[in-house]
């Protein structure tokens, strides 16, 4: 928050506090202050508008300068009946502000873990071949929105926004009302908008990042600045109509279509698109040097090695393109749920599974072990990556339960919940994880990089990819 915003804040809460329980001791002092609150609510208001985290505070600060006015001007108006629905509104609305203060600081996203710089670039790719079923348009065409973080050189370009579409973000994200994201412009992503490549190698390799169902890629933005900073190119996808926030080809920003809900569809028909959408952008990527020669990526993609990783329902789509498009050599699924058609899939590549701890349903089970295992041959070639997955979780957090399972390894972080995986559990539930709240949207700590990021012990590295 700004100083002049603090100062209104403090201003109002104690004039507001002092009304309701000592209105007749210092009786200047406090019209004082009553009215130096409604001063700075002129000020913020005349420099800064209505943010709404500030309006209780400015109504606040009005109610009491008014009260201080009347106080002078008709000492003896003053009645029990007056006073006590005067304490109730004020208590509400110190109330209401506290409630938009959780709100209305700006997330710090943690700077990068490793060497290099993070650059960024977004790519916006329409699929002629798949109609678009989330829209009444029977003209419509399926489009995917992939933005890459990448391995940079050191540049002066513009910083990389956290919502490419601040200010026209759609009424509802991830459960959350537009207006939580008023400051997240402010948020630092610590990466650059479309810098040159690093030069430490020639190519990178190249990992997709798909999120949970219905959120924003932008929630993963650290883990994703993370992973790039070590040496991959991670290309995390939009799924319009399905994700919370995609800003299209034409300009347009569309939220989650009431058809693409969890309510309005299944979780195998949003996986099978998803997994659609992915081939089409390894499609694309691999075409980049002819569609784009001038984006920085172009020529830098190690496409022979190509990973894909996802939180949630992307993880399940992670299985799912694992087993259908062989030019995916590595999957990672972030506790991901899979549905029944993935129960008989053959996985013939080495696949990573993290899970949350606590009691899972019968059928999440049933479906996770019933995959085959995998020949004989491949299991021993990843013996040694699964070594050093152990040392490498083990040595970051408690783990209830570690197990080789069918076409990977498994493993359940004691303790830890859903959304824990990828840093994005409730600020209400473990505000110790977060510099901030309230139920947070943002990733905070890229707490899964620890097990994908690359490094000795690196889940990519393991595999000979980079």
């Amino acid at each position: 928050m700004r100083v002049l915003d603090t100062s209104l804040v403090i201003a109002s809460l104690l004039a507001g506090i002092w009304w309701m329980v000592a209105r007749r001791r210092g009786s200047g002092a406090l019209d004082f202050l009553s009215v130096t609150a409604l001063g700075l609510a002129a000020i913020t208001l005349a420099f800064e508008g209505r943010p709404w985290q500030l309006v209780p505070w400015q109504i606040i600060a009005l109610v009491v300068a008014a009260v201080a006015g009347l106080r002078r001007w008709r000492p003896e108006a003053s009645h029990r009946w007056t006073r006590v629905p005067g304490r109730i509104v004020l208590l509400v609305g110190i109330l209401a502000g506290g409630f938009g203060l959780l709100a209305a600081r700006v997330p710090s996203l943690p700077e990068p873990s490793g060497p290099l710089q993070v650059g960024s670039v977004v790519y916006r790719w329409t699929d002629p071949q798949r109609p678009e079923i989330f829209t009444a348009e029977t003209e419509d065409r399926r489009q995917v929105v992939a933005q890459a973080w990448y391995p940079s050189a050191r540049t002066e370009e513009p910083p990389v926004p956290y919502f490419e579409a601040q200010g026209r973000l759609p009424p509802l994200i991830d459960a959350l009302p537009w207006f939580f994201f008023d400051g997240f412009g402010a948020v630092n992503t610590h990466a650059r908008t479309s810098p040159a490549v690093a030069a430490e190698r020639a190519t990178w390799p190249v990992l997709l990042f798909l999120p949970g169902w219905g959120t924003p890629r932008e929630q993963y933005t650290a883990l994703c600045t993370d992973l790039a900073s070590r040496g991959d190119v991670v290309v995390a996808l939009s799924h319009p109509y399905e994700s919370a926030v995609s800003l299209l080809d034409d300009g347009r920003v569309v939220g989650q279509a009431a058809q693409a809900s969890m309510l309005g569809t299944s979780m195998a028909q949003v996986a099978e698109i998803r997994a659609a959408d992915s081939s089409f952008v390894l499609d694309q990527l691999s075409r980049l040097t002819q569609r784009e020669p001038r984006s920085p990526l172009a020529g830098h993609l190690d496409l022979e090695h190509v990973g894909i990783a996802g939180h949630s329902l992307g993880g399940a789509t992670a299985a799912q393109v694992i087993a259908n498009d062989s030019r995916f050599q590595v999957g990672v699924n972030i506790d991901g749920t899979l549905h029944d058609t993935l129960a008989t899939a053959r996985l013939d590549r080495p696949f990573l599974w993290l899970q949350s701890d606590g009691a899972q349903q019968e059928h999440y089970l049933q479906v996770r072990d019933g995959w085959r295992r995998p020949g004989r041959r491949r299991w021993e070639q990843s013996r040694q990556l699964y070594r050093r997955l152990d040392l490498l979780v083990a040595r970051r957090t408690p783990l209830a339960g570690r197990r080789r399972a069918p076409g990977g390894c498994r493993y359940i972080h004691s303790g830890r919940s859903h959304r824990w995986l990828c840093g994005t559990t409730s600020g209400w539930i473990e505000r110790r994880e977060f510099r901030t709240g309230p139920r947070s949207p943002s990733l905070y700590q890229p707490r899964a990089s620890r097990c994908l990021r690359r490094g000795r012990a690196g889940w990519l590295a393991g595999l000979g990819v980079v």
